[in-house]
């Protein structure tokens, strides 16, 4: 079976290519993911009570 060459650890290639840099990368996305979402709340809860009171007009 041949041998699949591995990057030294401690080397800066070593870390992203053992994962950790990814980790981190991974987690970075998802923090900021979760901001963004959290910032656009009051933009869709607008929307939705604009879209509720639209129904509610129509119905009478």
């Amino acid at each position: 079976m041949a041998r699949r060459s591995q990057v030294r650890t401690g080397t800066p290639g070593g870390c992203l290519l053992n994962g950790c840099l990814t980790v981190l990368g991974l987690l970075f996305v998802a923090v900021v993911g979760v901001w963004i979402w959290l910032e656009t709340q009051p933009a869709r809860d607008e929307a939705q009570a604009r879209k509720n009171l639209r129904e509610n007009v129509e119905g009478r």
